[in-house]
């Protein structure tokens, strides 16, 4: 059971979101070498909420010169009301349906998005301003899967679902007081932020308290997340991922008939990136209209 102490957060208006406190101070171990950890653990706000307001204007690029942590992201993600929806492409080549993600620039451009396009969105605005970024997605049993971000800094690695920051998911995140009733076990994982030395002891505590088990945990090193496919159907599939994103497997149930496999998708990432461009301009330009 784990031993939470009575912490007594102290509340801050000017900073504090609907669940991130700025003066959070507390690191609680809730499993073996996992620590349930503030997010202001990688860096505190330098606006307030209202200075954060004043950044929605501005362009992609100038929204990433101005964040810095992860915190000031999340308080933009928060203020600019982040939607969530479902808007990946589809590709089919030589048998495989190929799944391609929003871009990180065009997902803080849209302010909406899927989880891998919100993932992206973290990534964009974070990339080099931490050691090293990337994703770990897993993969269930109907063949549904999630990624999340990671974040390696000072020798620990963080990990953050940012779909539980969104507004339509708040219901199911932990507040950052400390104690139990913050904590919430029914949405221990995915709604706070942990870290650990080494990834496969976070995988592992997912596992043990996952009410559906994943079969398959992989982490890859890149600052996008990239086209995926799945071939197959419940209860016996393959996951392929694109190559040249670093992945590696961290878990995969041994008795599950699933394979993980790496291949090139037949379209390439500038087609992309040009298609999910021109869907931004209509909808900027209808909304102008």
């Amino acid at each position: 059971m784990t031993n939470f102490n009575a912490w007594e957060t102290k509340t801050n208006e000017l900073h504090d979101t609907v669940n991130l406190r700025h003066e959070a101070d507390y690191e609680i171990e809730v499993a073996d070498d996992v620590y349930w950890v503030p997010v202001n653990q990688l860096g505190k706000t330098r606006y307030t909420n209202s200075e954060i307001s004043d950044l929605l204007c501005l362009t992609p690029e100038e929204k990433k010169s101005k964040i810095e942590t992860l915190y000031e992201a999340i308080q933009l993600y928060q203020s600019g009301n982040f939607r969530g929806v479902i808007d990946n492409i589809k590709r089919t080549s030589r048998g495989l349906c190929w799944e391609y993600h929003k871009p990180g620039l065009h997902a803080v451009r849209t302010n909406e998005g899927c989880c891998a396009a919100n993932s992206n969105w973290l990534s964009y605005l974070l990339s080099g301003n931490y050691e090293q970024m990337g994703f770990v997605h897993y993969s269930q049993r109907d063949m549904n899967g999630h990624i999340i971000n990671y974040i390696y800094h000072h020798g620990w690695y963080y990990f953050i679902d940012m779909m539980m920051y969104r507004s339509d998911s708040l219901q199911f995140a932990g507040k950052e007081t400390g104690t139990a009733d913050g904590y919430r076990d029914n949405e221990a994982i995915a709604g706070n932020f942990f870290k650990s030395r080494a990834p496969i002891s976070y995988v592992n505590f997912c596992l043990r308290k996952h009410k559906d088990a994943p079969v398959l945990f992989t982490i890859s090193e890149s600052e996008e997340v990239y086209a995926m496919a799945v071939k197959g159907k419940p209860g016996s599939f393959d996951v392929i991922h694109p190559v040249g994103m670093n992945t590696a497997v961290l878990y995969q149930e041994k008795d599950f008939p699933l394979s993980v496999q790496f291949r090139e998708p037949r379209h390439e990432t500038p087609g992309r990136v040009n298609y999910f461009a021109k869907k931004v301009k209509k909808k900027v330009d209808k909304a102008a209209s």
